[in-house]
């Protein structure tokens, strides 16, 4: 007898970039590797809900993109009863069912009182920021930077610093100068 939870595997569904409530189903079954056996989405979906069928994990991530989209989760959830999903985004889907966990951003630099660059590299906003952005790099940020993403942290209520899609694209090795340009 297997114990894992999730044998037949867990699956990150990045959908940020999907934009559009109608490619939903794409992206899942694209990060699962299921083609589409026939052309149109009625084939896409039934070859999509035969493979849901296990016991599989998805996390639907960024989904306040596709919100509209939220009765299609409802749908495979229906027929695929040993499916589980976590959705993250910043308003709920309004599924039957459904617990929201709210997390707190991270609390942020306050540029009066955190001491310049010895209160940014000390906040968990930046830490997490600099663990992302510089995870490639070699060295260390200079001060103007630190300052600069103390900065950002601030104009985005800590809320990027959770999630390191929106630092940089994966396989880029290094941090987009726009992100470090103080206004």
């Amino acid at each position: 007898m297997n114990t894992e939870p999730f044998p037949a595997g867990q699956y990150l569904v990045e959908l940020a970039a999907t934009g559009r409530p109608g490619l939903v189903l794409s992206a899942i079954a694209g990060t699962m590797g299921v083609s589409d056996v026939g052309a149109g989405d009625d084939a896409l979906t039934q070859a999509l809900k035969r493979a849901l069928q296990q016991r599989i994990l998805l996390v639907l991530d960024n989904f306040e993109h596709v919100l509209t989209a939220a009765p299609l989760v409802a749908e495979l959830l229906s027929e695929a009863p040993t499916l589980k999903v976590i959705a993250t985004s910043r308003a709920p889907l309004r599924l039957s069912g459904e617990r929201e966990f709210r997390i707190a951003p991270f609390p942020v630099p306050d540029e009066e009182s955190d001491g310049g660059v010895e209160g940014a590299i000390d906040n968990p906003a930046v830490q997490l920021f600099l663990e992302r952005a510089y995870s490639d790099e070699k060295g260390d940020p200079g001060v103007t930077e630190l300052l600069s993403i103390a900065s950002i942290c601030r104009r985005v209520d800590g809320i990027c610093s959770r999630s390191s899609s929106l630092l940089r694209e994966p396989g880029s090795s290094h941090l987009p100068s726009c992100y470090l340009s103080s206004t």
